[in-house]
C-alpha cells in the first residue's frame, strides 16, 4: 500500500511571509523532501500590500496580501490567478488564514488538504508539532505522511 506521501508530487504551500530568507529556506525544505520545486507552489501570505509590492520576484513563488480579494471574490493578483487552475497532489497550510484567503485557496483542485500546527476548516489532515523551522517542518510532515496510507 501506498504512503500519503508516496502520491505527492505537486504540492501547494500556504505559508505567512516573515521575509525573503525564510521563503528561500522554504523552497529548500521542500526540495530536500525529494518533491520538484518546480511541480510545487508556496503561497506566501504578507501582512501589507505595500510590503508584497516591494518584494522580488522567486520562482514558484506567489506573494499574496488578503486586500488582494475583493468582497464579490474578485482577485487582484495576477500571480495567485494564475495557482488558481492548477492542480495539486496536496495542499500544505502551515499555520492559520483568513477565512476570504481560505475561500479562495479552496477553489484550488488538490486531491488532500494537510494542516501543519493549523486549525483550518478543509484540512483531512492535521499535523502539529512543538519544534519550529522550514526544514524540520517539512520533513516532520514527509515522515508523518510516509506512515499513513
Amino acid at each position: 500500500m501506498n504512503s500519503i506521501w508516496s502520491q505527492i508530487k505537486q504540492a501547494l504551500f500556504v505559508v505567512h511571509f516573515t521575509n525573503v530568507e525564510d521563503v528561500k529556506s522554504f523552497r529548500d525544505a521542500i526540495k530536500e523532501a525529494g518533491l520538484n520545486i518546480n511541480d510545487c507552489e508556496i503561497i506566501a501570505v504578507v501582512a501589507t500590500k505595500k510590503e508584497k509590492d516591494l518584494l522580488p520576484v522567486i520562482s514558484s513563488v506567489t506573494f499574496v496580501n488578503t486586500k488582494e480579494f475583493g468582497l464579490l471574490g474578485k482577485i487582484k493578483n495576477e500571480n495567485f490567478k494564475k495557482v488558481i487552475p492548477r492542480a495539486f497532489d496536496a495542499l500544505f497550510y502551515v499555520g492559520d488564514f483568513s477565512k476570504s484567503l481560505s475561500k479562495h485557496i479552496s477553489r484550488i483542485n488538490k486531491k488532500i488538504a494537510i494542516g501543519i500546527n493549523s486549525q483550518m476548516n478543509d484540512c483531512s489532515v492535521y499535523i502539529n508539532t512543538n519544534s519550529g523551522g522550514n526544514t524540520h517542518l517539512v520533513n516532520f510532515a514527509k515522515q508523518t505522511l510516509e506512515k499513513t496510507i
